[in-house]
């Protein structure tokens, strides 16, 4: 009987233009290609929505993702795809619901990510679902803002691990409407 299936997981990241990545969403990428190259995982799983406005997003953070990842050499059909999400709970919930309806049921799930927002990812699969997940840290450069950002995040999941509070469904709120009410 087969093991449980490797899950190598890029949430979503900001979007800097039209359907361009920012520099260091390119890099949580590149970093999560290099690691697929390794052999050690099953599948390649990108999970984010739509969070802007089709004048600067076109298609989901997923899509373009999974686009970078082909035209780099990975397979295809090793790419799984959620485009629903649009913030770190989501990321986890659609994406573990993703793995549930196309049967895999047996998984380990290692997020691609930087070190704080892998610390938030931790507690949430945690709290969420049980899942003890591993973080395959890259080295970014944040600026002051972004740490002190990821660091305020990371607190607010503390006290919200499962984003059923105002805060959490405000943001979720806001990023639909933002993306002119779509789900995606």
């Amino acid at each position: 009987m087969r093991g449980k299936f490797q899950i190598l997981v890029v949430p979503g990241w900001p979007i800097i233009s039209v359907d361009r990545l920012s520099p260091n969403a390119l890099l949580v990428c590149r970093h999560a290609i290099a690691l697929w190259r390794t052999g050690r995982y099953d599948y390649l799983m990108f999970t984010g929505g739509r969070a802007w406005d089709s004048c600067v997003q076109t298609r989901t953070w997923s899509e373009i993702g999974r686009a970078i990842a082909v035209s780099e050499g990975v397979d295809p059909d090793r790419i799984l795809v959620e485009g629903i999400s649009v913030d770190t709970y989501g990321h986890i919930g659609q994406g573990v619901g993703l793995l549930r309806m196309i049967g895999i049921m047996d998984f380990h799930l290692t997020f691609c990510t930087h070190a704080i927002h892998g610390f938030r990812i931790r507690r949430t699969a945690r709290a969420n679902h049980g899942l003890d997940v591993t973080i395959a840290a890259v080295p970014l450069p944040l600026t002051l803002r972004e740490t002190l950002a990821e660091l305020a995040y990371a607190f607010y999941h503390g006290i919200d691990p499962h984003g059923d509070g105002w805060i959490a469904r405000r943001n979720r709120a806001r990023r639909r409407k933002r993306a002119g009410g779509a789900q995606t």
